[in-house]
């Protein structure tokens, strides 16, 4: 569905496909695709610290040396592990945050959540066309429209394997001015500018 909703833009056509939400989208949008959506936060999951581990142990004789010995050595395997993880949740990396229903709409999407505004990354069946989707609105000398890395090498070829006709002869998607979507119906309209 995502090579057919950029094609008819690309073509100047308001797509004419339309997804159910569980909300009303409005009078002046349109809901095109819709699908349940991992969202995940820029962020790091700590700050490096850990509670070290130790504590005083006393015995005499062999028993109470081999206590003193396994005592330290366990204490040390668990400060290690502590250490180990502390730093790995100190590193800033994408972390799964919620799960929630993203509805790619003809001015740009809905996350449906209560939760709040975060820094995000998005791994969605639709990703693609809403990578796209933005680049042809506020960016459309994007690189990777350009080049046309912004679908998987082969993906067209692929489809059309499978008996799919993804109505996009190539990924390269080149073009000059913001897209311009109508509220009902129509053609859409290809301005010049940024």
């Amino acid at each position: 569905m995502s090579c057919q909703i950029i094609n008819d833009i690309r073509n100047g056509r308001l797509p004419q496909i339309r997804a159910r939400t569980m909300f009303s989208p409005g009078h002046e949008r349109q809901a095109w695709v819709s699908a349940p959506s991992r969202i995940f936060e820029l962020r790091a999951a700590g700050n490096g610290t850990y509670n070290q581990s130790g504590g005083f142990v006393f015995g005499t004789g062999t028993l109470g040396m081999a206590m003193i010995a396994g005592s330290l050595i366990g204490n040390a395997i668990s400060n290690s592990n502590a250490r180990a993880r502390a730093l790995a949740d100190a590193q800033v990396a994408f972390r799964w945050h919620l799960d929630a229903s993203l509805h790619v709409t003809n001015d740009g999407f809905i996350l449906h959540t209560p939760q709040h505004v975060l820094t995000w990354q998005i791994l969605c069946p639709y990703a693609e066309l809403l990578f796209v989707l933005w680049a042809l609105a506020k960016h459309p000398d994007h690189p990777q429209l350009a080049d046309g890395s912004w679908l998987v090498p082969g993906w067209l070829e692929f489809a059309r394997s499978q008996g799919r006709d993804p109505r996009l002869s190539s990924p390269i998607l080149t073009r000059t001015g913001p897209v311009r979507l109508p509220a009902r119906g129509g053609r859409l309209q290809l301005t010049a500018g940024h």
